[in-house]
């Protein structure tokens, strides 16, 4: 059976012509894994805000920001990948997939119910008034937080409660950035993550470096930078 996998981002030009880190759906991968990995979830580099679950502490240690308000789900599921990878979370795709969501700019659809699961309407053209004007506020808080930019490259920006929701104290992410291939300061990606990851490659890499205590994978121990020939490396060896 198929399962979505949340491997891919990339820079591309927003309504405004700047280049941005995206999460595309678009770009996600959706096919049969690795006949050894079908009956166990597999590690994926990218945390997903349409299903989600973990143990209770998550949602204390990564807490939603409330002070960026007006972005779109694509930063706010980079703002929580890179913000729990801090913390020392991991994240895996499901074995198979279980629910879905109806995602809509028509105000005249219901949601729907398939197999026993109910899909709720999401409205992606809400209007929200409290947030007109803040997008660019807060993309710059978010950047700034999960040092996608330096505060030296911004005139000013909203620093309120900012070690609550900045990186968490376990990993760097710089390690992330280069363990998956994203550089921040050329605003370009590898490409071919994706492949690494559907292939099971990135799972077998990794999981075999837990922490001793068992909660998530011990990055001090991995000494790794994807690059897009990779793949083209593993396959020779």
């Amino acid at each position: 059976e198929n399962r979505i996998t949340l491997c891919h981002a990339s820079y591309e030009r927003d309504s405004e012509n700047a280049r941005r880190l995206l999460h595309l759906r678009e770009n996600q991968v959706d096919q049969e894994p690795p006949s050894s990995k079908r009956s166990r979830p597999m590690l994926q580099p990218f945390w997903s805000s349409e299903f989600s679950f973990s143990r209770g502490h998550f949602v204390l240690n990564v807490p939603y920001d409330p002070h960026l308000c007006a972005v779109d789900q694509q930063d706010e599921e980079l703002s929580m990948t890179l913000r729990a990878f801090t913390h020392g979370y991991d994240f895996y795709t499901p074995t198979n997939g279980m629910m879905f969501r109806l995602v809509t700019g028509s105000s005249t659809n219901k949601g729907s119910k398939t197999n026993g699961v109910f899909s709720g309407l999401i409205n992606e053209d809400a209007d929200y008034p409290m947030c007109d004007g803040k997008e660019n506020k807060s993309r710059i808080r978010l950047n700034v937080l999960t040092e996608m930019k330096s505060e030296d490259d911004v005139p000013s920006w909203d620093e309120t409660d900012k070690e609550l929701f900045g990186a968490g104290p376990v990993r760097q992410l710089k390690k992330f950035f280069s363990c998956f291939g994203v550089h921040v300061r050329q605003l370009i990606t590898e490409q071919k993550l994706c492949d690494f990851v559907v292939s099971g490659n990135l799972h077998d890499e990794f999981v075999g470096n837990m922490r001793s205590n068992g909660m998530g994978i011990d990055y001090d121990e991995i000494n790794f930078r994807f690059h897009e020939l990779i793949s083209i490396h593993k396959d020779n060896h």
